[in-house]
């Protein structure tokens, strides 16, 4: 990293630190790394309970809708919708019939 302060590349820090960190965990899904980090920073924010224009405003959005979907992705709004339609979508896949 820069000692002097100055702005930093991303595409070093990934390749540098992010992508050897990702061979070490196993993760060999494609990553768009500072997206999903944003990502991931703003729906933990949603799932925390933080206010909608806490994390607008974090995000540096103008619009709330934007922001709703990370609301929608903490599954704030519809608990466990996640989880069901997962639990639907892999019965169906390995050839189990329909859950109840």
């Amino acid at each position: 990293m820069r000692a002097l302060g100055g702005p930093l590349d991303p595409s070093k820090l990934t390749r540098a630190y992010l992508q050897p960190a990702l061979a070490r965990a196993g993760i060999t899904k494609p990553f768009r790394a500072f997206h999903d980090l944003r990502h991931t920073a703003l729906t933990h924010e949603a799932a925390a309970g933080n206010p909608l224009v806490y994390a607008q405003m974090k995000a540096g959005y103008s619009r709330s809708q934007i922001t709703e979907r990370y609301i929608h992705a903490a599954e704030v709004v519809f608990p466990g919708a996640a989880a069901r339609g997962e639990a639907r979508m892999f019965a169906l896949t390995e050839g189990r019939k329909e859950p109840d």
